[in-house]
């Protein structure tokens, strides 16, 4: 591991942005102010990410790649995805719950007796993914793991798929330790200093040297060694988990790399970053058709805060030929591996299946 000595080999069987005061919220809507500049219409169907209660009523949600303080008499769960038509934007935008039709994974959870709750989506839409099929024994194998390492469904979940995917055992000795590297540097995890961080790389050339040789098949053998080796039946991720320590401050993270196994060609990369206990930062690099860069972060306070340095690095990226978009995305819009999708086809079989 890049920045960090590996472990002993693995056996494997989202401050608010300023906004105008909200009116009373109507019974049953979520509602924000209008001078949002969102630029919706009454009829619009929008996906309203829940991010977090801020107080009894108000709500901290992801709207269009922003984070906007919302008032609701609703009972809504954090980490939620709720799709929502606009009633009526006069004034205040106000979002009534599209409840006319299932959503896809509701359907493929209540065809397989499932509970519907918040957790089992973000599982079932981990798997989806990933090129996985819904199904009863894949979904409980997730997340008695996700139990055991306490990981957040979202992330820890897509990562425990794309193990699945690559025909891993989640129930095995040793998957356990390897999804805690899949995911170093994102929340969760079972806590305490479990590996020792190395210096931060004195240049870009020293830094390039530690990954490539971290991700090298000549490196001692282990659960993240296997895991990079095996090619996926949907996706073949390689995962390059890495922590650098100065004094007592950490900076865990990963270099994740999407590859086609038929032309070695490399399709997606992400960098993922926590710096000094802070919140989550993602740099997702497109680089079939269109190139271009999406950043996210947890913490939208964090992402206004950078804006100096973040402009520098779209420059830089403009000059390899890569677009950067203008905007920060909030975190609960990517799972790790790739950005959310609104809706995907679900494939459902039997638990025997």
């Amino acid at each position: 591991m890049a920045g960090a000595d590996l472990p002993e080999a693995l056996p494997l069987k989202p401050m608010m942005p300023a906004a105008g005061p909200v009116p009373p919220a109507a019974q049953g809507s979520i509602q924000v102010s209008s001078r949002s500049g969102l630029g919706l219409r009454a009829g619009d169907v929008v996906t309203l990410n829940v991010l977090k209660r801020l107080t009894d009523d108000k709500w901290a949600v992801g709207l269009k790649g922003r984070v906007v303080p919302a008032r609701s008499d609703l009972d809504l769960v954090p980490g939620s995805t709720l799709r929502a038509r606009v009633q009526s934007a006069a004034g205040r935008i106000v979002f009534v719950l599209d409840r006319g039709t299932a959503s896809p994974l509701a359907e493929a959870l209540g065809r397989q007796g499932i509970p519907s709750t918040p957790e089992m989506q973000l599982i079932a839409a981990a798997l989806v993914r990933s090129g996985r099929a819904v199904d009863q024994t894949a979904m409980e194998r997730v997340r008695t793991l996700l139990l055991k390492t306490r990981l957040e469904a979202r992330r820890g979940g897509r990562a425990a798929a794309t193990m699945l995917d690559k025909g891993i055992d989640l129930s095995s000795e040793g998957a356990a330790d390897l999804l805690e590297l899949l995911c170093l540097g994102d929340p969760g995890g079972r806590g305490g200093r479990r590996y020792r961080g190395r210096p931060f790389p004195r240049d870009g050339a020293e830094a390039k040297g530690a990954l490539a040789t971290a991700a090298s098949p000549d490196e001692p053998s282990s659960g993240l060694q296997v895991y990079n080796a095996l090619r996926g039946r949907s996706e073949t991720w390689i995962v390059v988990p890495f922590l650098y320590r100065d004094g007592e401050v950490d900076c865990p993270g990963s270099l994740r790399l999407l590859v086609d196994p038929y032309t070695n060609r490399l399709c997606r990369l992400v960098v993922g970053v926590r710096p000094a206990g802070g919140e989550a930062w993602h740099f997702e690099f497109d680089l079939e058709g269109r190139r271009r860069m999406t950043v996210y972060c947890d913490d939208p306070a964090a992402a206004r805060a950078a804006r100096a340095n973040l402009d520098m690095l779209s420059a830089k990226v403009h000059n390899m030929g890569i677009e950067a978009s203008d905007t920060v995305r909030g975190g609960r819009e990517f799972d790790g591996f790739s950005s959310a999708r609104a809706d995907a086809v679900i494939a459902v079989v039997d638990a025997e299946g």
